[in-house]
């Protein structure tokens, strides 16, 4: 089964997927919002105030620019939801499959088998990562490969055990394995 730049092997079944913590739309949502509550303020501006603004600007020209705020806020959303979105974690039977959308035109998708983590820690750094439960969960292999660093995860500590749970699994399915 192919899915966003790998395939899966056979017999391989997705357990479980893992999107990025909300806290990543954050920016983008507060940049959207500025953009549309200063065409709001423009407007209102405008309306109520016409005879403070420069005698050459027409209201026609103040809905375009009202019109260009809020197509900009759309876009700045629909491109960072579109993104978020393609930004996740596949755990397979088998294997760990990090899918990362790096802006429109980027994307890379790394994995590493089940067999070949060596070490799983999840941290939750500061106080708005503990308060709003998300973290970094990082994971080292064997071999050359780098390590895995997952961020903005939800619950990171229990993800980092679940992985290492499902790692001491397949080891006990597959003895002698070392990795694919």
């Amino acid at each position: 089964m192919a899915t966003h730049g790998f395939t899966l092997d056979e017999g391989e079944e997705i357990i479980k997927r893992i999107d990025k913590h909300w806290i990543d739309l954050a920016a983008l949502a507060s940049a959207a919002g500025v953009m549309v509550f200063m065409a709001l303020a423009i407007s209102y501006g405008f309306g109520r105030y016409r005879d403070l603004f420069p005698p050459l600007l027409t209201g026609w020209m103040v809905s375009v620019l009202v019109g260009v705020f809020i197509v900009v806020a759309g876009l700045i959303l629909a491109i960072g939801l579109w993104v978020y979105r393609r930004n996740y974690v596949l755990i397979t039977n088998h294997h760990l499959i990090q899918v990362e959308q790096r802006g429109l035109f980027h994307s890379q998708v790394d994995q590493v088998s089940l067999g070949r983590i060596q070490d799983v820690s999840g941290v939750r750094p500061g106080i708005l990562a503990t308060l709003l439960g998300y973290g970094t969960v990082t994971i080292q292999s064997a071999g050359e490969q780098r390590q895995f660093i997952l961020t903005t995860v939800p619950d990171p500590q229990p993800l980092a055990d679940y992985v290492l749970e499902l790692h001491e699994k397949f080891v006990r399915e597959h003895p002698g394995s070392g990795g694919e």
